[in-house]
């Protein structure tokens, strides 16, 4: 059943990227994956933990519209924590012609909200 749980998460926007044995646990006779903190997310999902976005400074901004179309930008600003450095981080060896959209990200165009509690 551990193979249903990465089609699942990969479905839902979640990339496990570290599946070996050492990840995978047996219970009541059926497989589950565990240690996801080599995932990525496709950018379908928002974390609501920070509250408020992190808005990059009007200058980058400027600059990144020659780079992305404001759609990535402003997904960038709800989800990272610091967008401007995610964002530079993304045209490492990327040479296009035309401002990079969610769709030539692989980023989805709908936001899921994920309610994340920090412990006390």
């Amino acid at each position: 059943m551990c193979y249903l749980e990465h089609e699942k998460c990969y479905r839902e926007g979640i990339i496990q990227r570290d599946v070996s044995v050492n990840n995978i646990i047996v219970s009541n006779g059926e497989g589950h994956l565990i240690d996801f903190d080599h995932a990525k997310f496709t950018g379908k999902f928002k974390s609501v933990a920070n509250g408020v976005p992190k808005r990059i400074e009007e200058d980058f901004r400027k600059a990144f519209l020659h780079k992305f179309d404001e759609a990535v930008i402003s997904r960038a600003e709800e989800m990272m924590g610091n967008p401007a450095e995610h964002l530079s981080s993304l045209l490492e060896g990327v040479k296009a012609e035309e401002p990079l959209t969610l769709q030539d990200l692989g980023w989805c165009e709908e936001v899921n909200i994920i309610l994340l509690w920090e412990a006390d």
